[in-house]
């Protein structure tokens, strides 16, 4: 049997900077390096993207924080101070919101500033970097104990440790799943 198991309390706390963040950092930075090496072998500068890789990433955070707060504004965020919306600490981004942020103030970014370069072929450079950033970050899941599938008793299986009943209740790994296919695709 294959269990992915949680256990209460992590040891990792920190008011500030959470295991998710850590994961979505450690992909993209990984998607920078690897995007850089792939232009640079195709005959581009070692430090071809990093000009706009903060800019895109930055976007990227803000897109899927807005496309977060649209899709579950009734549930949410009804009725509580404005300011709420900004909170990142408290969760919620959405990878759709991400990528179109991200990938939007890319090209636009591109368009202006690398002149003369084909965007299909920076998209080549970048687009499945992105998709190895995503498996990886995806794993901030794990550790935010969400993006779990129906409960299950299948052979492979994610625990969840239930700290009202005392007893450990199993999922479908579904950021596994992403994860896993997101690999694939890169």
């Amino acid at each position: 049997m294959v269990t992915l198991g949680y256990y209460v309390g992590i040891p990792f706390s920190n008011p500030f900077l959470r295991f998710y963040a850590i994961c979505i950092v450690i992909g993209a930075c990984v998607a920078l390096v690897l995007s850089n090496y792939r232009a640079h072998k195709d005959g581009f500068d070692i430090h071809f993207f990093d000009s706009v890789f903060p800019i895109a990433f930055i976007a990227g955070i803000i897109g899927a924080r807005i496309w977060y707060v649209i899709a579950t504004y009734q549930q949410e965020f009804a009725g509580r101070p404005f300011w709420a919306i900004f909170d990142l600490r408290s969760g919620g981004l959405a990878i759709q919101g991400g990528a179109i942020g991200g990938i939007l103030v890319g090209v636009l970014y591109c368009l202006f500033r690398r002149r003369g370069t084909s965007i299909l072929r920076i998209a080549d450079y970048a687009i499945p970097t992105i998709l190895l950033a995503q498996a990886i970050g995806r794993w901030g899941n794990f550790f935010n104990r969400e993006a779990f599938g129906a409960a299950t008793d299948s052979f492979f299986r994610m625990g969840l440790y239930n700290t009202v009943t005392g007893v450990y209740e199993y999922y479908q790994p579904t950021f596994l799943y992403e994860s896993v296919w997101n690999l694939v695709g890169f």
